[in-house]
Parts: C-alpha cells; structure tokens; sequence
C-alpha cells in the first residue's frame, strides 16, 4: 500500500484529539478539509492497531470501511458513499486543519494541525495515547460530487 500521510497525535482528551498530519510526497496537492478526512483518519488508526476499542466501536469501524470500499467499487447508484457521509455527520461534529506556514524540510511534504471532535469519546478510545501511524485515505469519497 502507498501511504500518503504521516499522522501525529497527542492524547485524547475527553472527545477531543489533536494531531499533524504531513505529506510523505513533497509535490503534495493540499489538504481535505471536510470530516470525511476526520473519520478515516480514526478508521485508519484502529486498522493499524494503533490502540483497542470496544467490540461494538470495532464492529462500527468494519461496517464504515465496508460502506466506503463498495462506494469506492461502484461508480453510479451513490448509496454507500451517501450511506458513508450520513455516518460521518453523526460520528465528527467538529473537524478543522491549520496548515502550517512554514516551508517543509528537504524530502518532506507540508503538513498541517488538526483538531477532532467526535459525538461520542469512544471513537477516539484508541487515542488514550500518543500515536504515530500512516494512512492512504485522503478524505474523498468516491461515489459523491466533489469527492472523486
């Protein structure tokens, strides 16, 4: 798999994780700015051990990525992608990245702080720590106008 981005995170507090997320390209296209990013960043995480959840978070976390792998199958009849975006408006209530100003390091993409906010502090339940992990999801959905 080709990861996109390094994710950096400080400990969760309460529903609440901060963190950076950097390019691992240096020709790098900007950042996703909607929740969408929010939620497969949390997927990701959980998929790559970094942490445990509850047996009923896991299960919700194998449904979302089964949503947004047959909506990434599918080109027309839009329903798990719109089936995806319904359940990250009920999981994210809050998602906000800050680019940061300064010029990369030679070899490094840009990068950017976010914050997260979720309805429910047992989505972020694998964050009890500080965490390092890779992912390939960029925040697009497949399926959805403006997502592609």
């Amino acid at each position: 798999m080709t990861y996109i981005f390094e994710v950096f995170t400080s400990p969760r507090e309460g529903r609440t994780l901060t963190g950076v997320v950097q390019y691992r390209d240096p020709y790098d296209s900007g950042f996703s700015q909607g929740p969408v990013f929010g939620l497969q960043l949390l997927m990701e995480a959980w998929r790559e051990g970094v942490g445990s959840v509850s047996s009923e978070t896991a299960a919700e976390f194998d449904e979302l990525f089964e949503l947004y792998f047959e909506g990434q199958a599918r080109e027309r009849g839009k329903s798990p992608a719109d089936a995806f975006a319904r359940r990250t408006a009920e999981i994210v209530t809050h998602f906000a990245l800050d680019p940061y100003d300064g010029e990369p390091e030679a070899g490094e993409g840009s990068s950017a702080f976010f914050t997260l906010e979720v309805s429910d502090p047992r989505y972020l339940a694998h964050f009890a720590l500080g965490r390092l992990f890779r992912t390939a999801f960029t925040g697009h959905l497949p399926g959805l106008p403006g997502h592609g």
